[in-house]
């Protein structure tokens, strides 16, 4: 059975097999000052709604899997960007129409809020949703 905020682990769990770090936000502040944590992944709880379909215990679960860089040597931010989308590419291989446990329906990929930027680190968002139901 699938439980409200629980994807974001099982998501973090097969992102574990790619060749960079994979963070749980919970880790933003480290990874933010150490810099051996970059280029990473940081898997964002992003929201948990009833979905559309007229049952009340129907959920819409979404994450995002962000691209944590840094800005290292690149005043336009060129490497940054070049970085950041070699780590969004194999996040989106391995989770695009994956299906976390039968619970879930299987990942599909969104429109992601805008990056962010925070003291020469770059922040890179996918958003993934899955639906399942809470009986």
């Amino acid at each position: 059975m699938a439980n409200p905020y629980t994807l974001p682990d099982l998501m973090l769990t097969r992102l574990s097999t790619l060749e960079w770090p994979v963070v749980h936000v919970a880790d933003l502040n480290r990874a933010l000052e150490e810099t051996q944590l970059s280029p990473a992944l940081l898997v964002i709880p992003y929201g948990v709604r009833v979905a559309d379909d007229g049952d009340d215990a129907a959920m819409r679960e979404t994450v995002l899997i962000t691209a944590l860089v840094r800005s290292v040597n690149q005043r336009a931010g060129t490497q940054a960007r070049q970085q950041a989308g070699e780590l969004l590419t194999a996040a989106s291989l391995l989770l695009r129409g994956w299906q976390p446990t039968t619970g879930y329906t299987p990942l599909e990929l969104e429109s992601p809020p805008q990056p962010q930027f925070v003291n020469g680190v770059a922040l890179y968002p996918l958003q993934f949703s899955s639906n399942y139901s809470m009986e």
